[in-house]
């Protein structure tokens, strides 16, 4: 199967979303990137998907294709670079505690917060979606793939209009709602070892990597999950920072009644003390979204989004990007 016939193996609505893509990353004006969902259990064909999505890219934006399994290496990647198709590859998320999967969430919010203008086509493999931030899974996403459980390659597409109800019947019902949200079902093809080899993907930055190539650094980099994390640290400060909050609410003065009396109270500006009053706390995954500096590099008000508040909904760039219910 050569590349170009990769297309003729999709489905058809798939290759349309995969041409628009293509196009919101390398049109003339307004250039953006773009970021894509492949979500399943452990050997449902996540990186198989990944790399022919990627592969159609590549043919369409003559871009080269980047693989990653740890985050840093690929957020590091990311802010030097510009104009890169980008996986993300993760391997077992599902046995990283919840402090690790913390820190990643704050890692990745303000990654593809201040990243736009790289213009990169963002694929991200999850095992699942519900243990990572709305920004990340619902107002930033063009769209998900769900693979299926014991079908290799077989799945559904859920178009991005349709991402806050599958995340909507998660938070109230702790549901996948996944048929009722699917877009329609999709397939992808088995590749051979030499097809893999024509896409040619660099995995951890090693170049024209084969299939036999990334099963071994795969296995590595499982193998190496919990190295060079500093949790011990982060949980100390992140829990001196708690209980110095809770020191300024307890002696909170009666009568302030504006932000700005507030804010100087609480030894920060009214943008975050309101960002802090629309955060969320998921009790499932322990991800407080209101510690999360949302709008670094500058900007103010306007700049800040929440999940569900008054200044949240999804950024007005997707809703210009993604034309239609694809």
């Amino acid at each position: 199967m050569m590349n170009d016939d990769l297309f003729s193996k999709l489905h058809p609505r798939l290759v349309k979303k995969i041409n628009r893509m293509a196009n919101q990353v390398t049109r003339k004006t307004q250039q953006q990137d773009a970021l894509f969902i492949v979500e399943g259990s452990t050997g449902s064909g996540k990186t198989t998907a990944s790399a022919i999505l990627a592969a159609c890219l590549s043919i369409l934006t003559k871009r080269t294709i980047h693989l990653f399994f740890r985050a840093k290496d690929m957020i590091d990647f990311a802010k030097r670079t510009e104009d890169q198709i980008i996986i993300w590859d993760e391997p077992a998320l599902d046995s990283l505690g919840t402090d690790v999967l913390t820190k990643l969430n704050r890692d990745l919010f303000r990654l593809f917060f201040t990243i736009r203008a790289n213009r990169h086509v963002f694929i991200i493999n999850f095992t699942d979606f519900t243990r990572f931030s709305p920004y990340l899974t619902v107002e930033r996403p063009c769209g998900l793939i769900h693979l299926q459980k014991g079908r290799v390659g077989h799945g559904m597409y859920i178009s991005y209009k349709r991402l806050p109800k599958l995340r909507q019947s998660w938070d109230d019902y702790r549901k996948r709602t996944y048929l009722k949200c699917k877009s329609y079902f999709l397939d992808f093809p088995l590749i051979k070892p030499e097809t893999f080899a024509g896409f040619d993907i660099t995995v951890n930055n090693v170049p024209h990597c084969t299939l036999e190539m990334l099963d071994r650094m795969k296995k590595e980099s499982v193998a190496m999950i919990g190295e060079g994390t500093d949790d011990k640290s982060y949980n100390t400060k992140l829990k001196l920072e708690i209980k110095k909050l809770k020191y300024l609410i307890s002696t909170e003065p009666k009568g302030l009644i504006t932000w700005d009396e507030r804010a100087k109270h609480y030894k920060t500006d009214r943008v975050t003390l309101m960002r802090w009053k629309n955060a969320i706390f998921d009790n499932q995954t322990g991800i407080f979204m209101g510690d999360v500096p949302v709008f670094e590099g500058g900007g103010g008000a306007g700049n800040v989004k929440t999940w569900g508040g008054p200044l949240g909904g999804r950024p007005a760039q997707s809703e210009e990007i993604n034309e239609d219910d694809e």
